[in-house]
């Protein structure tokens, strides 16, 4: 590590120690940890090294100190992992009432559909492939003519 890093990450930590020994309510405290933040920027490696070494400290604010952030990081990343899973299961649950109404319409032009093309429509997870074959199946006059061999 070069000097200039190495002084970066020095610095930091100490700015880090002296606020985690400060008493003052955490709305003061979180608006001075964004200052050291904003004034002392590390890259990701040096970041590493920062954590590394807030680890190897004896001062027990410190130590307080990184347990929030841990539980704090773990907390945000369960709320987006579940706000992307929320998403995803909305996208999931539009695609297949797509795919199911799209089968029933064809159910109802063509009469029975062949097992191949059912398996065909339930393999399509594209939720505007779903809404190509919905329009299609508006103008065709056979199964032929829904092209799903194009899909």
């Amino acid at each position: 590590m070069r000097s200039n890093e190495e002084d970066r990450v020095t610095r930091k930590l100490k700015a880090y120690e002296r606020l985690a020994r400060l008493r003052m309510d955490e709305a003061k405290r979180s608006l001075l940890f964004n200052v050291v933040n904003q004034y002392i920027p590390l890259a990701q490696s040096e970041k590493f090294v920062l954590v590394r070494r807030m680890k190897q400290t004896e001062s027990k604010e410190v130590i307080e100190l990184l347990t929030e952030w841990e539980e704090e990081a773990m907390k945000k990343g369960v709320s987006q992992g579940v706000s992307k899973g929320i998403i995803q299961g909305m996208e999931q649950g539009l695609t297949r009432g797509k795919r199911e109404t799209l089968l029933r319409q064809m159910k109802r032009k063509f009469g029975d559909l062949p097992e191949n093309v059912i398996i065909c429509l339930q393999n399509v997870d594209k939720a505007e492939v779903l809404d190509e074959l919905a329009d299609r199946v508006l103008d065709a006059k056979s199964l032929e003519e829904m092209r799903l061999n194009e899909i």
